[in-house]
């Protein structure tokens, strides 16, 4: 008889196939395969010889993403070609803080296009740069660049386009084709001409030999002046010798001056002494007579006041001795006009004595 097919056996089979399918798929393509991821494309006019499928895509030398696709489109307009290249985003690689600051990911598509177009207006570029050097291998590297225009291709209607800037090298091969070396090289040729003749003209060697005359003459004026230095040198030297023989005695001669001027004013402070104490002495009895000549004014001052009785007294004599002058003066003018009232003496009204 024919045996029956254990249809347990063959379930088990196929469920142990499709684990061991899932489990080489996570192993080989890791968690970006249930990852959602945001695609962008880019265009470089130059060349991307070095960048391959799997690249990483960094932003400040963080891990982005990595590039999914190269491709080469032709510019019908421009006729010239440009390197497309695609690259995803991983999902939750770059997170954002909001007005809360609390950090979140950037699942809403819509947002994570509108601080995409923030990041381009604030000056997020692309570049081609060396990944490494030994093995030449290239990586795309978001940085900003703020005084940048922005420059998209704008063909692309499904995926988002970010502007792209030429690499380092680029920039000095472009600077360097820009150059009109042809036209450098004649310059060059021109001015070495223009030297040559200038050098071998007739002007430049009579200038030359003034020059060399214009030396010998400064080299003599050098040779004299180091003569004449030598000899100031000479007699300096002297001159501090002979100082320095002469100071020891001037400095003894000044030690001694300056001893006798000690004891001097030592003596001088001795004789003095006596003389201080009896002009302190002066000086304290005339403080005295000086109180007392002040004493002596506040009295004359209170005396010679309007309300004094000593003022009214005088003022009262003075009176009197007014009307004795004007009695006086009568008598004597009398006498002048009679003289004879002196022997027979004054005569009455009526005629009599």
């Amino acid at each position: 008889m024919k045996k029956e097919v254990n249809k347990t056996l063959i379930g088990a089979f196929i469920i142990g196939a499709l684990a061991l399918f899932i489990a080489v798929i996570l192993t080989l393509g890791g968690r970006n395969l249930f990852e959602p991821s945001n695609s962008y494309v880019l265009y470089f006019p130059g060349s991307v010889k070095g960048l391959g499928l799997g690249a990483p895509v960094q932003l400040k030398g963080v891990t982005l993403g990595k590039v999914t696709a190269i491709n080469l489109v032709y510019d019908l307009e421009n006729e010239s070609f440009l390197n497309r290249v695609a690259f995803e985003v991983t999902e939750g690689s770059i997170k954002i803080a909001g007005s809360s600051m609390k950090v979140k990911n950037l699942n809403d598509e819509s947002t994570m296009t509108e601080t995409v177009d923030n990041l381009v207006n604030g000056g997020l570029r692309a570049k081609l740069k060396i990944q490494s050097v030994l093995t030449g291998q290239l990586l795309v590297d978001f940085d900003f660049y703020p005084d940048t225009p922005i420059h998209l291709v704008g063909i692309e209607d499904d995926l988002h386009e970010l502007p792209t800037l030429p690499s380092d090298m680029e920039a000095i091969e472009q600077t360097l084709e820009d150059l009109d070396i042809g036209g450098l090289v004649e310059s060059l040729k021109y001015i070495a001409k223009g030297i040559d003749k200038l050098i071998n003209s007739t002007a430049m060697q009579t200038l030359a030999a003034n020059a060399n005359q214009t030396l010998s003459v400064y080299r003599q004026l050098a040779e004299n002046l180091n003569i004449e230095a030598v000899a100031m040198l000479a007699d300096a030297r002297q001159l501090i010798q002979t100082t320095d023989n002469q100071i020891p005695p001037m400095a003894r001669g000044i030690v001694d001056t300056a001893a006798g001027l000690k004891t001097a004013i030592d003596h001088m402070e001795q004789r003095l002494q006596p003389a201080m104490t009896s002009i302190d002495a002066a000086a304290a009895s005339a403080k005295n007579t000086f109180h007392q000549a002040d004493a002596l004014l506040t009295n004359l001052v209170y005396l010679s006041g309007e309300d004094s009785a000593l003022v009214y007294r005088i003022d009262e004599t003075l009176t009197e001795t007014r009307k004795a002058a004007r009695t006086l003066a009568i008598l004597a003018d009398y006498l002048n006009r009679h003289p004879e009232a002196l022997l027979r003496g004054k005569k009455a009204r009526g005629g009599t004595k």
